[in-house]
């Protein structure tokens, strides 16, 4: 599932259009990217809600990165998102039928910039359970990170709910505007998408990480 949401203080109005832009310029090179990397095995499908859920809370009162001008911890960025994720998946209820669905993805609009990194949700620390179904996996996306290229941000956040793990170096902080120094690509970096903190690479997958696939 593919939903869009935007927020009271950081509303669409300009993006009318917005969820059907997003969706036709990230999701379908995610799919390719990832069937590739698959050697064709993985067979998805992305079902999108095309129209922006309005969240209850502000932004930035509750779902921004941020907390007192600091960057969040990882457990604070997890209920944080999980909130995000739980919400939108609540207002898409009536339209959406969830019962066939493996993961959720969710995209913040673009006037949303105090939500800036994707993060995955991954069982068993998470669960979602719209219309008797359990769903263990989701993401979701910081304002920008649908408008690089080919879709690679989702492929990477999609990458952990299938099971690969960050080959980058995670001991390394964010700084106190959200972002991580490029020392904690030294591993691999560019050379591989799972090894790359951006998720900008155009790089291929490692054989490991697509043998998993």
């Amino acid at each position: 599932a593919v939903l869009f949401v935007d927020f009271p203080d950081a509303p669409t109005p300009r993006y009318p259009d917005g969820p059907a832009e997003i969706f036709k310029n990230s999701i379908p090179a995610a799919e390719k990217y990832l069937e590739a990397m698959s050697y064709g095995t993985l067979d998805l499908t992305f079902r999108p809600l095309l129209k922006w859920l309005r969240m209850p809370q502000s932004v930035s009162l509750l779902y921004s990165d941020l907390d007192l001008g600091m960057s969040k911890s990882d457990f604070g960025m997890g209920i944080t998102r999980f909130m995000l994720v739980d919400g939108a998946i609540s207002l898409a209820d009536p339209d959406f039928d969830f019962e066939d669905i493996d993961s959720v993805v969710v995209i913040a609009t673009p006037e949303a910039d105090s939500i800036r990194r994707a993060n995955a949700l991954l069982s068993p620390d998470w669960h979602f359970y719209p219309d008797g179904q359990t769903i263990g996996n989701a993401i979701s996306l910081g304002s920008s990170d649908w408008q690089w290229p080919g879709g690679l941000t989702i492929a990477h956040e999609l990458g952990h709910n299938l099971g690969l793990p960050d080959l980058y170096d995670t001991s390394v902080k964010l700084d106190s505007e959200g972002n991580l120094s490029d020392e904690a690509d030294r591993f691999a970096g560019v050379f591989g998408l799972m090894a790359d903190s951006s998720s900008n690479s155009p790089a291929e997958m490692f054989a490991w990480a697509r043998w998993q696939l």
